[in-house]
Parts: structure tokens; sequence; C-alpha cells
């Protein structure tokens, strides 16, 4: 029998009543959760109800009041300003839906790579955000004008789901890269600063999340897809019959394990490797950044963790290394033309012998 929380999660969400999903959109999901990172669902044969029960059950996994999901359908007449205008709630949304048990600490254990870091750190500047916001700033620095007062009414919602991010113009991209490259962004002379663990669901609906800019596709920790026989069954009941699978307590204690995850110097050295292998195979054109690593060693963390464990596997790796890397990878010419990035990254595992 499992022993910690997140090693019972999968099957607590199984119990939860109408809810049903695809067991790699449900783990890409808690994933994401889990560990605070964004994920990418490609879904170019979902209709209105796939998109609705998708949203539903990302509110499911987020316990109230941490769960004030905004969510926003992008188009190529969308700007930087009103997608930025779309990451915004008003305090006290959902407010009538949520559950006396689930009251939220005060803040959240941030989880980067294995290693918590203080709850006032941004994760868009890697643990560095007291430099950043104490730093001095100008208008002409052509980004941020000078820091003022966050909105008393309104806030960065902890939970984002975006749809047809993949149809939006580049310079809507260039604004939401920079937002989570800086950990803040300002909209009407105000200065808005996501929240610790910050989690968005980006659903892509034309034919993969290609004509996303490769360098905000790094940002996204992994990539799942909802196929088109695949469905989503996951109703939104009223506030007195909703029933969440964990509370936001849960969660913390969730994320603290996460950064008790052993990886093994060996395991580390066979991700290492793999990295090396695909940054130095030609028909890789780019993508294996340096958050590759960082990136595997979360997802094999939380792998490890749905399944009971406290320790990293060469298992685990071959199981997110697709998930984690096939979004980020673009092939060259000098690949065969059939050829697709998870068939690369599966020659790369069976020619790279695990450590033992």
């Amino acid at each position: 029998m499992s022993t910690s929380l997140a090693g019972q999660l999968p099957s607590l969400l199984a119990e939860v009543s109408g809810m049903s999903a695809p067991r790699e959109v449900l783990h890409g999901l808690i994933t994401s959760v889990v560990s605070g990172t964004h994920l990418v669902v490609d879904a170019p044969h979902a209709d209105s109800p796939a998109l609705t029960a998708l949203r539903n059950l990302v509110r499911t996994l987020v316990p109230t009041p941490l769960g004030a999901l905004a969510t926003t359908t992008l188009s190529q007449a969308t700007t930087p300003a009103s997608l930025l205008d779309s990451l915004l709630v008003s305090h006290g949304k959902d407010a009538g839906e949520v559950p006396p048990d689930v009251a939220a600490p005060a803040s959240l254990p941030v989880v980067t790579s294995g290693l918590q870091l203080p709850a006032s750190s941004s994760p868009g500047t890697g643990g560095k955000a007291s430099a950043l916001s104490s730093a001095p700033t100008s208008p002409a620095g052509g980004y941020f004008p000078p820091l003022m007062a966050t909105d008393e009414l309104r806030r960065v919602a902890p939970v984002w789901m975006v749809v047809g991010l993949d149809m939006t113009h580049k310079s809507v991209q260039r604004a939401l890269l920079k937002t989570l490259s800086y950990g803040r962004f300002s909209l009407g002379g105000t200065v808005y600063t996501l929240p610790a663990n910050f989690v968005m669901v980006a659903v892509c609906t034309g034919a993969d999340a290609g004509h996303v800019t490769s360098p905000l596709r790094d940002y996204f920790l992994t990539r799942v897809s909802l196929g088109a026989s695949a469905r989503i069954e996951c109703p939104y009941p009223s506030a007195k019959a909703r029933s969440f699978p964990y509370t936001a307590g849960d969660l913390v204690e969730m994320r603290m394990e996460l950064a008790r995850v052993y990886l093994h110097p060996d395991v580390l050295a066979y991700m290492k490797a793999l990295v090396y292998a695909l940054r130095q195979d030609p028909c890789v054109a780019e993508g294996i950044t340096a958050r590759a690593v960082p990136a595997l060693s979360m997802a094999a963390r939380v792998s490890a963790l749905l399944k009971d464990r406290l320790f990293v596997t060469p298992a685990d790796i071959q199981i997110v290394i697709g998930p984690v890397l096939a979004h980020r990878i673009s092939l060259t010419s000098w690949s065969s033309s059939d050829a697709t990035v998870l068939d690369l990254l599966e020659d790369h595992v069976s020619a790279i012998d695990p450590p033992v």
C-alpha cells in the first residue's frame, strides 16, 4: 500500500465521481500541479465539451482557494495586453465554491529541480527574485515601468488555462516568454508578480505545438496529446456537492516530498549522457538547451513519487524523456523523412546503457 499521498494520488483521482481522462493527460496534469510547472496539451480534435471537461479536470486537481482558475481562448487577433489581462482574476473569485476544509496556507514551498527555495522566489527567475525586485527599474529599460503598488482588487491567477496558444502572433508569444522569464509583468501602470509555483496549461488546437516559438516551448515541462478518440469526462457540480481528492495542505506535503526525492549521481550521469548524445546528433536542429537536464530531473522525480518511491531510477527517466523533450526538439534535413522525434529519442535510449 502507498505510504505517501502522491503515491495514492492517481487512485484517489480515479475515485472522484464522474471523472475519467486518458492516463497520459492525467499524469501530465498531476506532474504540473505537484511540481508547479507548465504543460502543453495537443488537442487538435477537441470539441467544446472536451475543453470544458479538461478545464474542470484542472479545477479538480488544484484545491481551492489555490484553484482560482483563469481561462482564455486566443486567436490571431489577440494582443499582448489582452493576453496579460486574461491572467488576472478578481479577489474572492470562486469564493463561494471553497469548501471549509481546504483553506490554503499563506505560501507554498517552491520546488525547482528537486530543491526547495523560499516561497518569495519567483519561478521565472530561478530563485533570484530578491535581486530582481530590489533592482531599480526605468521606463527606458523597455519592459517594466517604475515599480508601483500591486492592484488590490486583481491578482494573477495561480492556475491559467490558455487555449490556442499556437494560433497567436509571435509578438503575443514573446510577451508571454518575457513574463515567464522575469516572473512578473506590467499592465496599466501596475506591476503584477506571478505566484509561486504558477501553473499554465496551454492547449494547442492546431496540428501540433510547432507554431509555438522554440524559446517558449522550452518553458513547458511536459507535453501530452489528447487524441481524436480520447474522451475526458469531468462534470463540475455545485459548490456543496464538489469534492476534492486532496486539500491545499496535502499539496504542500507532496511538494515537500518531491524536494526529498533522491537522484543518485550514476542516474544523473545517465541522464546527462542522453542529453549530450541528443545535442551532438546531426538530426537535431535545436531544442536541447540548458533547461533539458533540470526538466528531466523534475519530471523523473515526480514519476518516482507517483510510484511511492523517494529515489529516481533509470526507468523513470526512460518514461518521461518523451513527454519532456519531444516538444522542444526540431529535426534537421539530415533526418529521415518518415522519422519522428520520438523515434530519435527511442534510438538514443536503446543505445546508452543505464546504470545497474
